[in-house]
């Protein structure tokens, strides 16, 4: 009896696992299937396979093979930055599914309210208690909710076509955002070196020195030596002007993403207000104290808190990713 009840217990390890694997494995297949990513891999095994030949090559000089090196390490981090880039692309997409979801189920209860309304008014006018005016208004109000519910179904229609059709198919129901990795800032800022564009610049800066060295003689015109000088001062400069900008836009999604973390925690606080509010209510309307109109007021006040935690969720996870891409850092790896 042990024995059996620990394999169901290894059973359903086993499937919580495979289930939270095949979700991220369903975010991995779809950013793999980028143009962008699928250009930058082949970037890099073009500059792989050109390294290994010229370490074969007997005509192959130390500065060719240095030189294929540096574009096998650029190669290298431009495909991280191309993952994460096609990351926050497919992220964005599959989030205006969601919040189109969102938007949908909030305009249904917005409509069921005010076509009650209109029931209830209707009756309100053939018992004498509102004027026509008022009846208008609440027709007015049914209309524009049916109006508004027709778009919403639109748009939700619409963004469920538009993410089949651009990957090929519909988001795995099971995609949870709770793997979003928690960014260590200590972390990031040691590998903004490595990041491209200071790579490229630095390989820009070693290049020109190189082309100066080899100049730099008398057998040289002095016209060249120094258009050569100046080609390194502005690859050293463009180098120190590259990595003061690389560190800003870090600056600048570090402090992103601590902004979109702290309003989160407000919207936390207002569904958690929302929670208890509807609570109450639906515990007076099991008591038959409010009618079913009035807790559904309350229920349209819970799904918007939901629908706005949900936003600053994903709006979070953009930020992160926009972290990552500052520090080509790929946080998920």
């Amino acid at each position: 009896m042990k024995i059996h009840v620990r394999l169901i217990v290894l059973w359903l390890l086993i499937s919580t696992f495979a289930v939270a694997q095949n979700s991220i494995n369903w975010l991995d297949t779809l950013i793999e299937q980028t143009s962008a990513y699928l250009s930058a891999k082949s970037n890099l095994e073009d500059a792989r396979e050109k390294v290994s030949r010229l370490k074969t090559d007997t005509l192959a000089t130390v500065l060719d093979l240095k030189a294929a090196e540096t574009e096998l390490t650029i190669a290298g981090a431009s495909l991280i930055s191309a993952r994460l880039n096609s990351r926050k692309t497919v992220l964005q997409n599959y989030f205006a599914l969601s919040e189109a979801t969102d938007a949908l189920e909030v305009t249904k209860l917005v409509n069921t309210l005010a076509q009650g309304n209109l029931k209830v008014n209707q009756a309100r006018f053939k018992g004498g208690a509102i004027n026509a005016i008022d009846l208008a208004k609440s027709e007015g109000d049914a209309r524009d909710a049916q109006q508004d519910l027709d778009d919403a179904e639109t748009a939700s229609d619409n963004a469920q076509t538009n993410f089949k059709q651009r990957y090929g198919a519909s988001p795995d129901p099971k995609f949870s955002l709770e793997a979003t990795p928690k960014p260590q800032r200590a972390q990031l800022e040691t590998a903004l070196s490595q990041h491209p564009q200071i790579l490229t610049a630095a390989a820009n800066l070693e290049r020109a020195k190189i082309d100066l060295g080899l100049k730099d003689n008398e057998f040289t015109a002095p016209i060249d030596i120094d258009a050569a000088k100046t080609t390194v001062s502005n690859a050293q400069r463009n180098l120190n002007e590259t990595q003061q900008s690389v560190k800003t836009a870090f600056k600048l999604a570090w402090d992103a993403t601590t902004s979109s973390s702290n309003s989160n925690l407000a919207r936390g606080k207002a569904l958690k207000i929302a929670q208890n509010e509807y609570a109450g209510q639906k515990a007076r309307f099991d008591k038959g104290q409010i009618s079913r109109l009035v807790l559904l007021q309350s229920q349209i006040a819970l799904e918007k808190n939901q629908a706005a935690v949900n936003l600053g969720q994903h709006r979070y996870v953009v930020a992160v990713v926009d972290l990552a891409i500052s520090a080509n850092v790929d946080l998920w790896k």
